[in-house]
């Protein structure tokens, strides 16, 4: 039998046969008669196992059960299982299923609720067909397991569903993309950049990959299409991809940002947050039947019925021809939002979403595959490297968003690929990189050099990135491998960027330990040479002798290296100095010594000959015949260093036997001026050489007569004919000399390294670099004395910054035409490239802002250059040629100011800044920033856009800098630019008569203007509250355009940049402007006037962007709307607007507010305007209501047939929403973090009916036995701090307005209920094992615990009846039982704590409950002796003698509101708890004194003040007098405490008392300072009442 008919069985109306299909299905599947893979793609067969459950029988319901969890185990069935709403289903039939079946039901949702596996295309990542299923699959003939995928940190968005417009205008312009014509391929490319990708969310390109995959195609292109028409189109796909990857990650920003988290799926059906009637939502749907019909159940502006605009998405798009021969009518045009708007466009179908999802490209496919088209293009000239290597930079942020190290562990399809195609960016730019130096000795022009070390920062940050060093030697290729040893070896690299380098030596080291070993050689090396030109330069200055004889010691080994000899003249002048003296310094003769016979017994024989030249030059120097009349210490001190018997030893051993005459014979000279100079030397220092000869005397004898011997033998070739016939065996042992030199030391291999290219390259620039004293010294010395190629030269000019920049000054000066000034210009954005791809590692030459005020000789107005750059920014472009060079120019500012002022600290002085404010500021042109006609050429477009972009950047700069210039020409340069941008907003009576572009940019740049506080302040010509109502004018004139002219509810993308822009604008212009004339925010309309006599819409424009589909226009128009209602005409205004629509103002808030799946930002918006409208008068009755102007809340029961309004109709909605309980889940559900939100997408969240669909039908005057009733809400996914902010200002309004129905509910927002079962929860979980995930949950029920402590305390404050209610619910009980798990959280204990300050101030009652002795305590409980509340806090008080936390604090504050009780005193009295203040630590007494002023003190302020609540009381008081020396602490305290004195005041007033404070002599001391306290001694008692200590609420 067919599988397709069996499996139509399954949903049959008989059970019989029903059951037999299900049977025969699940048998065929045991006995593999067909696999999974057979029925992942029949359909039916899920709904019909879901449709199972809904027949009056249901047997087999495990086995089905059990079906469902296979197949959510498959990708391709779990999808399908999504798609036909099997979350939802199995969520509601959960509750009502038996254990064991829940369990299963469980395991089905967990599998439904994780993202699938996403299997590439096994040809290639663009594959447009459907993506193989399967669980295995073949690469490359290797097969892989379907195993699950580690290496994604993101894998896709959110699946956003296309109006048919929408995908109209996709097709066109990929089709566009396609075209032959480069013109037309440009202009679609920059209609992307400009309009189509900021109305699109980025996300679609993804989800739909096809434009995506043409601009990358794009990339491809040879020169066999025409050199200049391949990077004429190269730049434009590189321009559009990069715009692509900055929209990517502010998506992913956005989505990742717990504020605007949502879960709501981005459906038709699901854009609204509230229901609308059927007759407001047949007025707008349209009348075509077909299958793609597009309607959104959204309010409509008022007055406005079936007629609206077409094209926009509610439609088959069925509209008049009017316009379209004209819009498009010419097919070498791409379509763009404005020509659809009035357009014929054809109905393209249904779409296949399952196949459209699984041929979407996921964020790491998309960012790998941009790395793999863009790195062919950095063989490319400058300036397409530039852009290319631009795209890089971007596409590697976002692969470093998606995809983890354990890519190169990761054997799943999806990591197989990503794999794979990484290997071959490596291996390819390992190739780029050796072909660069392999031509290294071709290398004469600077550009060519940058690019070579813009690929390597760019490889070596992907490494980074993506490849971990230990998995190097594994996966890294072997021309890669090769680029990094050459880039460890480029002295050039090195000098600019230190960090760079040592990150390519840590991958060296793991792929080539022999090439690394040769790498350390050649540091080394260069270190010694270092330090060689080091001891040369610091030997002639101030001497710091133990760091010089270091210095010389590196120098001696880098001779064979540098083999500058000289060095060894300077190294023995040292030596010979340092043993002059009588009573040296042991250490530095010691040191010295050791360098001496280093250089003596050099391998090198060079080194060794200079080494005696010098020697015997000195000894001739101290002992010559010249000397005979100076025989003094001073002269012969200068042969000491030789004066010792290892040096003699040396010289005589290995000296004298040297097989070079050039150090033989200079050896026997030494010796010999030696042993003739007594006459040269004084009698100590001859003493001093006899003593040192004595121990050698025997070896020199020997060398003498061999020496004898071999010159009265000349041709014995070095050979005595000396023998000894017979051996003896001597009784002791000869001494002997060594046959090589003791102090010979081993030199490290150096031909290699003066063979091989790049070492010797990089050691000769070392040494330059280091004998010149810097790179800026060694450019200005000639080339011919340097011995360093041309090449060479180039490399250290086009790293080093102040000369780089002084060859762009001088090539801008010498400049002829515009082409060498842009070529310069292209040259400076690609340092400042270079610079932002590493950070945040900081190059060389980069410590400041300094590129511009190093620039300022061609920046400047000043003369000489008459080509400088200055000119071109204060001059309007007269040609083409102009506006290319001042698009160059703009580019290079905006790239400088971004990066210095944005990405990098500043200094407090911003010269560069405060420059260019003043050049802008001193223009004189009125112009705006566009023509008044429309632009048409590309430049020009260009030109606007980079201008636009600067000044957004600048407007930034202003705000971080703290120049006090430049904060006062930011306010100048903001309104200026506010005129400017004004007068670009061109808007007209259509919308096809806007330049898109244009707009899209001057809306952009007022978002970002209009959010700088005081923009419109400092206009010279406007008062800031006339250019406010200009924006205005123009803001609403664009939303009634592009929003209400074009069908307020579209659900079309088209336009909505524009529109987000404009509401954001208008958002911003309500903090900017007064909002108290309403009016002028009421939007005309003259086709409304004309049918309803009605001259405004009023505010009805705003209120259907409360549900727009972006939740950026949601959350803006919100906030607008809660701006407006901050006064009552503004309240007045948004009732009205809100006439037609079910449920009107008020019900269309709540609904927002308390949509768990909307977005936090969006309900605490609503939450606003509900607070503003709440504290409108509202009549309290029905008579009330006949002479109120404010008839609003209105509610109407259809059943009942009662209407309310003002406060009974508030009342109704609250209960009929349940609000207190939905404030409650909120807060259930806080998440706290304000970064890291691990957004993951693809988690269906399955929810209940909506508020708005049940119990409609409930009377009004059933609260009270309704109110208890569950709520059938869905999981809660995130409420931010701010949300549950706005709930408590919502719920301190109702508490107002509504105080005896606010504090019933509260008595029912099961606050207490909610910590009970927190506490269930982890006792539970307290009887398991401890793991890391248990950990996590216990983290999460205390958040829980804390959010609904900080509610309960905003209900308690100040509300007796509350704190009633919460005594009858045991809320004492309740936290005592969370005591252990409070004691190791502190923020919960903290809450807990402030929870009962508030339960407890002026409550007795409560008091008594802490004690356990109240209304509270259970019947049947223990007494409070043994185990209370109150006991726990006075425990706390203990261990804080020295850190006084807030905890400590807060329990102190406790105490101090528990006194009031007698019990709570009784209870301190019992457990002697007064005793412990005579341990409190007592400051000195100034530290009193400074701290009575402030009021410090820590835990003595808390005992001070909690005495002094104890002493209200008389026996509170004989507590005190009870406790030995707390009286005289006291006394002692009172002159600068007033807590200490004034306890002491109200003690006084007791008679009892009188008697004992008299007898204390100490009470007596202080009469005199505080005689005016103690006047109830001899006069009237009185004590100091209690308002003196007014008990403690924390709020």
């Amino acid at each position: 039998m067919e599988l397709s008919a069996l499996i139509k069985k399954i949903g049959h109306s008989l059970v019989e046969i029903r059951v037999r299909a299900l049977k025969s299905v699940l048998s065929k599947l045991d006995h593999s008669l067909i696999s999974i893979h057979d029925v992942v793609q029949e359909k039916m067969l899920f709904v019909y196992l879901l449709e199972w459950f809904n027949f009056p029988e249901v047997p087999m319901s495990n086995e089905v059960l059990d079906l469902l969890l296979t197949l959510s185990k498959h990708p391709s069935s779990a999808q399908m299982l999504r798609d036909v709403g099997a979350v939802d289903f199995l969520t509601q039939l959960s509750p009502n299923v038996k254990p064991r079946q829940r369990a299963v039901i469980d395991g089905t949702l967990d599998q439904l609720f994780m993202l699938p596996d996403l299997l590439p295309s096994q040809t290639d990542v663009y594959s447009h067909g459907p993506q193989n299923a399967a669980l295995t699959g073949e690469i490359s003939g290797v097969t892989f397991t379907n195993e699950s995928v580690r290496c994604l940190k993101f894998s896709v968005f959110p699946w956003l569903t296309l109006t048919n417009t929408d995908r109209h205008i996709l097709s066109s312009n990929e089709s566009s993309l396609g075209s032959n014509n480069p013109n037309l391929v440009r202009t679609t490319c920059e209609l992307l950049c400009d309009v189509i990708m900021q109305d699109f969310p980025a996300e679609i390109f993804l989800q739909r990959p096809n434009i995506a995959k043409k601009l990358l195609s794009l990339l491809k292109l040879s020169t066999g299409t025409g050199e200049g028409v391949a990077k004429y189109l190269h730049l434009a796909a590189l321009s559009c991809l990069r715009q692509l990857c900055v929209e990517l990650r502010k998506r992913l920003r956005f989505h990742q940002d717990p504020s605007f988290y949502s879960a709501k799926q981005d459906q038709f059906s699901q854009n609204s947050s509230f229901s609308c009637p059927q007759e407001v939502l047949g007025a707008q749907r349209s009348q075509s039947s077909s299958p793609g019909v597009e309607y959104s159940p959204r309010p409509s502006v008022v007055g406005r019925t079936g007629q609206r605009a077409r094209g926009d998405g509610q439609d088959g798009d069925v509209a008049s021809n009017s316009g379209s021969s004209q819009r498009l009518g010419a097919a070498d045009r791409a379509l763009t939002p404005a020509d659809v708007a009035t357009a014929d466009l054809p109905d393209l179908g249904v779409e296949n979403i399952l196949e459209l999802q699984f041929q979407q490209l996921t964020l790491a496919q998309f960012s790998v595959a941009t790395v793999e088209h863009a790195i062919p293009i950095l063989k490319t000239g400058l300036h397409v490297f530039q852009r290319a290597l631009e795209l890089l930079s971007d596409a590697l942020l976002l692969l470093c968003e998606s995809v983890s190290e354990l890519v190169w562990d990761d054997h799943s399809l999806v990591g197989t690929e990503l794999r794979e195609k990484l290997r071959a960016c490596l291996e390819l730019l390992g190739d780029i990189l050796c072909s660069h130096q392999s031509h290294s000795a071709d290398i004469s022009h600077i550009h060519q050099r940058m690019t070579y070390i813009g690929t390597a920062v760019f490889t070596l940050k992907l490494l980074q990135s993506v490849l971990p060093p230990e998995k190097a030697s594994e996966h890294l290729p072997e021309s890669t491998a090769l680029a990094i040893f050459h880039l460890c070896l480029d002295s050039s690299l090195g000098s600019l960027l230190p960090s760079m380098q040592e990150t390519a030596a840590a991958y060296l080291e793991q792929v080539n330990p022999d090439n690394h070993d040769l790498y350390r050689r050649v540091t080394r090396a260069a270190l010694w040479m270092e330090s060689t030109c080091n001891f040369i330069k610091e030997i002639q200055g101030e001497k710091n002798w133990l760091e010089l004889l270091e210095l010389a010691d590196q120098s001696i080994d880098g001779l064979p290296f540098h083999q500058h000899l000289p060095v060894i003249q300077h190294c023995l002048n040292m030596c010979s100095y340092l043993w002059k003296f009588d009573q040296p310094s042991p250490l530095l003769q010691t040191e010295s010594q050791k360098l001496l016979l280093k250089l003596l017994s050099h391998p090198l024989l060079p080194v060794r000959m200079e080494t005696y030249k010098c020697t015997l030059r000195l000894v001739k120097d101290c002992l010559g015949i010249h000397n005979v009349s100076r025989q003094t210490q001073e002269v012969c001190a200068g042969v000491h260093f030789l004066l010792h018997r290892k040096l003699l030893y040396e010289i005589i051993t290995f000296g004298l036997q040297d097989a070079s005459e050039k150090v033989n014979v200079p050896a026997k000279d030494i010796l010999l001026f030696l042993l003739q100079g007594r006459l040269m030397m004084t009698p100590s220092t001859w003493d001093r050489f006899t003593q040192a000869l004595d121990p050698v005397m025997a070896v020199l004898q020997v060398n003498i007569a061999l020496l004898h011997r071999v010159h009265n033998n000349p041709n014995n070739n070095q050979k005595c004919n000396m023998s000894i016939p017979v051996e003896y065996n001597l009784p002791f042992q000869a001494a002997t000399h060594h046959a090589v030199s003791p102090h010979c030391s081993v030199l490290p291999p150096s031909s290699d390294l003066q063979t091989l290219g790049p070492a010797r390259q990089a050691l000769q620039v070392a040494w330059n670099t280091a004998w010149f004293c810097g790179t800026e010294k060694l450019l200005d010395t000639a080339l011919c004395y340097l011995k360093l190629s041309e090449a060479q030269v180039c490399s250290l000019k086009a790293v080093h910054l102040p000369t780089a920049l002084q060859d762009c000054v001088q090539a801008i000066v010498r400049a002829a035409a515009h082409r060498s000034v842009a070529a310069v210009l292209s040259r400076l954005g690609l340092y400042l490239l270079i610079y932002r791809m590493v950070l945040p590692h900081t190059p060389t030459y980069i410590q400041a802002p300094n590129v511009l005020l190093m620039l300022s000789c061609s920046l400047s107005p000043l003369p000489p250059p008459p080509l400088a750059l200055c000119r071109f920014l204060q001059v309007r472009p007269a040609c083409v040629e102009d506006e290319k060079l001042l698009v160059g120019i703009v580019a290079f500012l905006n790239a400088y100011f971004k990066h210095f002022y944005t990405e990098l600290e500043t200094d407090e002085e911003d010269g560069d800044l405060r420059w260019i404010l003043e050049l802008l500021l001193n223009q004189t042109s009125t112009q705006g920033l566009g023509e008044q006609e429309e632009q048409k050429n590309h430049i020009s477009q260009r030109l606007q856009r980079e201008l636009t972009g600067f000044f957004n950047t600048l407007l930034t700069c202003v705000t971080r800098t703290t120049d006090r210039m430049c904060l006062a020409l930011g306010g100048p340069f903001k309104s200026q630019l506010a005129v400017r941008l004004l007068q670009s907003l061109r808007v007209s009576d259509a919308p096809r008569f806007y330049g898109l572009p244009s707009l899209e940019r001057t809306l952009r740049g007022m978002v970002v203007l209009t959010a700088q506080p005081g923009w419109s302040s400092h206009c010279s010509d406007l008062e800031p509250s006339s250019l406010c109502s200009k924006y205005l004018s123009g803001l609403l004139e664009v939303i009634s355009s592009f929003y209400v002219e074009w069908g307020e509810n579209s659900l079309s993308f088209m336009g909505k940049g524009v529109t987000k822009n404009a509401i954001i604008c208008l958002l911003h212009l309500s903090h900017e402007m007064m909002t108290n004339v309403i009016s002028q925010w009421s939007l005309g309309n003259e086709a409304a006037a004309e049918e309803t006599n009605t001259s405004h819409l009023g505010l009805a424009w705003l209120v259907p962007l409360w549900v727009d589909r972006d939740p950026e226009v949601r959350f803006a128009s919100l906030g607008l709307g809660a701006a407006l209602s901050s006064i009552s005409s503004g309240c007045q205004a948004l009732c009205a607007s809100c006439q037609n629509i079910s449920g009107g103002l008020w019900g269309t808030l709540l609904n927002i507010l308390l949509d768990q799946q909307e977005s936090s930002l969006v309900r605490t918006e609503a939450a606003f305007i509900l607070q503003n409208l709440v504290v409108m008068p509202m009549p309290a009755n029905a008579e009330e209501a006949k002479n109120s102007h404010w008839q609003h809340p209105c509610v109407h029961d259809e059943v009942s047939g009662v209407s309310l309004v003002g406060l009974p109709a508030l009342q109704a909605l609250l209960y009929h929403c349940h609000y207190f309980q939905h404030m409650l889940l909120s807060a259930s559900s806080c998440y706290r973090s304000w970064y890291g939100f691990h957004f993951q997408p693809g988690a269906d969240v399955g929810t209940g009916p909506s508020q708005s669909e049940t119990d409609t039908s409930d009377s009004v005057t059933s609260q009270d036995s309704c109110q208890d009733k569950p709520l059938a809400i869905g999981p809660v996914v995130i409420a931010t701090p701010h949300l549950l902010t706005a709930h408590c200002g919502l719920l301190s309004n109702l508490l107002a307005v509504l105080p005896d129905f606010t504090l019933t509910a509260i008595r029912h927002n099961h606050c207490v209920e909610q910590m009970k079962q927190i506490y269930s929860q982890l006792n539970l979980m307290s009887l398991r094992p401890s793991k890391a995930s248990q950990r996590k949950k216990e983290e999460g029920y205390l958040k829980d615990a804390r959010m609904t402590m900080e509610i309960l305390r905003s209900a308690l404050y100040c509300n007796d009846e509350c704190k009633v209610a919460a005594t009858d619910a045991h809320l004492t009980l309740a936290l005592y039982a969370l005591w252990p798990w409070l004691l190791l959280h502190d923020p919960t204990m903290e809450a807990a704590l402030e929870l009962l300050c508030v339960y407890t101030a002026h409550c007795t009652t409560a008091c008594s409950a802490l004690c356990g002795s109240g209304p509270a305590v259970v019947s049947g409980s223990k007494s409070s002796s043994t185990s209370s509340l109150m006991q726990s806090v006075m425990k706390l008080t203990s261990g804080f003698t020295v850190d006084y936390t807030p905890i400590h604090n807060l329990a102190f504050c406790l105490l101090t509101n528990l006194v009031q009780s007698r019990d709570c005193r009784g209870l301190l009295q019992k457990n002697n708890f007064l005793q412990a203040f005579l341990s409190v630590p007592m400051p000195k007494a100034a530290a009193v004194k400074a701290q009575s002023v402030g009021g410090g003190g820590g835990s003595l302020s808390a005992w001070l003040k909690l005495l002094l609540s104890v002493s209200l009381s008389e026996d509170g008081q004989q507590s005190i007098l009870k406790v030995t020396g707390a009286l005289e602490l006291l006394v002692d305290l009172a002159p600068h405490r007033r807590h200490a004195l004034l306890t002491l005041h109200n003690l006084c007033f007791n008679t009892a008392n009188k008697s004992h404070l008299i007898a204390n002599g100490t009470l007596w001391n202080i009469r005199v300072c505080v005689c005016v306290e103690f006047i109830p001694l001899t006069q009237g008692y009185e004590r100091v009442k209690a308002g003196t200590c007014t008990p403690h609420q924390c709020v």
